[in-house]
């Protein structure tokens, strides 16, 4: 007898998944913790190695009899019927009875997992090898119970997508507030630094000021008593007469001075024409009194 490929043995369970296609929809029926009951879709391949054949026959007769199904009417093999049906749907119902519904459902892949180790497992004992467990569609809208479930799930979703949208957005108006605000601060920075130099620039400005003034008065101060020591070094070297008579020629010179005078004094004392250049200077010097109208 060579190897004996159980294809049958998808069919899981007795009842018809909602919206199925016949016999390809068979499903496994379990209750969460939560105490919703819903039909899971499972697919279990598996074989009999020949050298395990006598072993099957002896175990459960004729291995193409068929059996009624103690769970569901319906007939099905002898191996599917009391062995592969029975370790599929109890451990099935075990990994659901741990889970909530939507726990159940949002860890289907892990769930297979879990039920090929375990199936795997169990029809070793009977000799059988399972290659593989596969979980499909779990039908938990299959009641009314379980689509007001989806529905509640479905809002919640609904509601923490928009919760997580409306904080990115205040998030993003937060970055642009704070990044107008930095750029209002470093604005007020650079305008507040430009009035700091400003009023650093005015008072070094001031201090020039100050400094070239005070400059220019002790400049005005030393070329004053530079001239009082040189006009009372001519004075003491030349006499008091000579340095007048030098100061006249240089007003003379400079067209400042009419050379004719124009005020005749004579007396006793015999400088005449010094005195007649005096009374020119001092005619000059004062202003000529507004004519008055008769």
């Amino acid at each position: 007898m060579g190897n004996m490929t159980v294809s049958n043995a998808a069919r899981a369970g007795g009842k018809a998944a909602p919206g199925g296609g016949g016999n390809e929809d068979w499903s496994v029926s379990v209750r969460s913790k939560d105490g919703f009951s819903f039909p899971v879709d499972v697919r279990v391949a598996c074989a009999v190695e020949a050298k395990n054949a006598p072993y099957l026959v002896a175990l459960l007769g004729n291995p193409d009899s068929v059996l009624q199904d103690e769970q569901e009417n319906e007939k099905l093999e002898v191996l599917e019927a009391r062995i592969i049906l029975p370790a599929v749907r109890a451990i099935f119902r075990n990994v659901a009875e741990t889970m909530n519904a939507l726990e159940f459902v949002n860890r289907r892949s892990e769930i297979e997992a879990i039920a090929t180790q375990r199936i795997t497992a169990e029809l070793a004992r009977y000799r059988v090898t399972c290659d593989g467990v596969y979980v499909g569609n779990v039908h938990l809208d299959a009641s009314e119970a379980g689509k007001k479930l989806i529905m509640t799930q479905t809002d919640r979703e609904v509601a923490v997508n928009q919760q997580k949208l409306y904080d990115q957005q205040k998030q993003a108006e937060e970055s642009r507030a704070r990044f107008v605000r930095a750029q209002e601060e470093a604005e007020q920075q650079r305008q507040l630094a430009a009035a700091e130099y400003k009023v650093r620039v005015e008072g070094e400005n001031a201090k020039s000021q100050v400094a070239r003034a005070k400059g220019e008065a002790e400049s005005q101060i030393i070329i004053g008593e530079g001239r009082a020591k040189a006009y009372k070094l001519l004075v003491e070297t030349l006499g008091q007469q000579q340095v007048a008579q030098l100061e006249l020629l240089k007003l003379v010179v400079e067209g400042k001075v009419q050379i004719t005078p124009q005020v005749m004094v004579t007396g006793a004392s015999g400088n005449g024409t010094t005195d007649a250049l005096m009374g020119t200077i001092l005619r000059q010097a004062v202003p000529a009194a507004p004519a008055t109208t008769k």
